[in-house]
């Protein structure tokens, strides 16, 4: 039994013993109390203030300014949702005619659907219209313009464009991801959760992750290089 006493009373010293080297944000109890003490027992200049934590203080102390990403890209964001058309957008395009016998009617169907791309001028091409400047338009816009174009040659068309794929405005997300790589920004947007998201997630916990964000599109073009 004394042997047990005298085994319990090691463990707790050790115990004890460990306790006092673990990190902290601040001095604890014991050196509180020994703070200031010299050797002869005088008293030495307090190196500390205590403060009474009270809520005026926690308030003061504690509180963290937010800063809202759309005052960091102020003029960058869009202030609504409206798609606009960019070089590299995959448009689907469906138009109808009121006629079987119309330039986009076959046996099976009165329409006929085809994808186009805005290619580097910004152009799309349509059969029996040509090429159309579409860059900085709306869907409804570039649909009113197809529109535009066939008359005198469609009977009766109605068109109908949807955006396939929003190659002009993607987003890479890079870094310690399960799955780094880049992707298409919808037409409704993107939130940064939804980014990393879409990237697999941090590989570190929540509160060990630092996200950041690079926009260029306020930076100038770099000078252009001169031939030999």
């Amino acid at each position: 039994m004394k042997l047990l006493r005298k085994t319990l009373e090691a463990l707790i010293v050790v115990a004890f013993g460990g306790c006092a080297s673990l990190p902290g944000q601040g001095p604890n109890v014991v050196d509180i109390a020994l703070i200031g003490e010299s050797t002869d027992g005088a008293r030495a200049e307090r190196a500390f203030n205590l403060v009474e934590l009270t809520p005026g203080v926690i308030g003061a102390v504690g509180a963290e300014a937010s800063v809202s990403i759309y005052s960091t890209f102020d003029g960058v964001v869009p202030e609504t949702n409206v798609t606009q058309i960019g070089i590299g957008d995959r448009l689907a395009v469906r138009i109808w005619e009121n006629s079987p016998d119309g330039l986009f009617s076959n046996a099976e169907s009165k329409s006929s659907s085809f994808l186009a791309v805005v290619n580097q001028s910004g152009e799309i091409y349509i059969p029996y219209v040509g090429a159309l400047y579409v860059v900085g338009l709306s869907l409804d816009a570039v649909r009113q313009r197809i529109a535009d174009g066939l008359e005198g040659r469609a009977v009766d068309p109605e068109v109908v464009v949807l955006l396939e794929e929003n190659g002009a405005q993607s987003i890479a997300v890079v870094g310690d991801t399960r799955s780094p790589g880049r992707f298409d920004i919808p037409a409704s947007g993107l939130r940064l959760l939804d980014a990393v998201a879409l990237a697999g997630g941090a590989r570190e916990a929540s509160f060990n992750t630092k996200v950041s964000i690079i926009n260029h599109t306020n930076e100038p073009e770099p000078p252009k290089l001169k031939p030999l």
